[in-house]
C-alpha cells in the first residue's frame, strides 16, 4: 500500500512552488473508487455553503491534518468559523459537517515569510467539536509510523489548482475542478540534503 501519512494533505492546495508562480500539479486522476480516500476532509469558514479553505485528513475521531498556510487570512483564535465537511469527494456538496474548536498551528511556521520554500513546519491539527465515527464514507488515515526514505512512493490527494495561473491574481476557468484527485510520487533528495516529493509540476 502506498504511504500517504502527512504528505497527503498537499495536493493542489499547497504542495509545490515553482519560479515564483501559483502551485499546481497537473496530471493528478480523478478518484472513481468510493472506498478511497474515505479520510479526506474538505475545511470552509461557514456553515452549509461556506468558503472552501483547504482539504484535510481525518486522522482521529475528532482530529484534523491540514496546511498552517490555510489560515494565513483567518484568525485561529476564532476556531468556530472553521467547519469540516466530511463523508464526500466535493466539498461543494451539501454534506455532513463539524465545527472546530481548536486550531494549533506548527511552532516553526512564520505567517509573515512571503517565500514559501523557506518556511517551515506548515502543518496544522484542527480538533472538531464532537467526534466523526467511522462509517460507509468515514474511515480515519493510518498514519506513517516508520522514518521515510529515499525512493518511498506516496500518494497526494486534494481539490485545488489544476492550473498554473499565468497570473497569480487572476483565476483561470475550471482551475479548481470540484472532484477529488489524487497523484503518486516518488521522495528524492535535492541538493541541499532536504527530502521532497518528486511530482508532475510543470513550470
Amino acid at each position: 500500500m502506498l504511504k500517504f501519512a502527512l504528505i497527503c494533505l498537499f495536493l493542489f492546495i499547497n504542495f509545490a512552488y515553482s519560479k515564483g508562480k501559483t502551485p499546481a500539479i497537473i496530471n493528478g486522476t480523478v478518484i472513481t473508487d468510493k472506498d478511497e480516500a474515505r479520510f479526506f476532509v474538505g475545511i470552509t469558514t461557514k456553515k452549509d455553503k461556506g468558503f472552501f479553505v483547504c482539504g484535510g485528513t481525518l486522522f482521529a475521531r475528532n482530529k484534523v491534518l491540514t496546511a498552517a498556510h490555510c489560515f494565513e487570512d483567518f484568525n485561529i483564535n476564532n476556531p468556530e468559523r472553521v467547519f469540516i465537511k466530511y463523508g464526500t469527494k466535493n466539498p461543494l456538496d451539501n454534506t455532513e459537517e463539524i465545527q472546530a474548536s481548536k486550531i494549533v498551528v506548527h511552532p516553526k511556521y512564520d505567517f509573515h515569510q512571503i517565500e514559501p520554500k523557506k518556511n517551515k513546519g506548515d502543518l496544522a491539527v484542527i480538533t472538531l467539536s464532537e467526534p466523526i465515527e467511522e462509517g460507509a464514507n468515514v474511515k480515519y488515515a493510518e498514519l506513517q509510523t516508520e522514518e521515510s526514505k529515499i525512493g518511498d512512493k506516496f500518494t497526494v490527494y486534494g481539490w485545488g489548482r489544476t492550473k498554473v495561473r499565468k497570473d497569480p491574481k487572476v483565476p483561470e476557468p475550471d482551475e479548481k475542478p470540484p472532484r477529488l484527485l489524487k497523484a503518486n510520487l516518488t521522495l528524492v533528495e535535492i541538493k541541499d540534503k532536504e527530502l521532497v516529493l518528486k511530482d508532475p509540476i510543470q513550470s
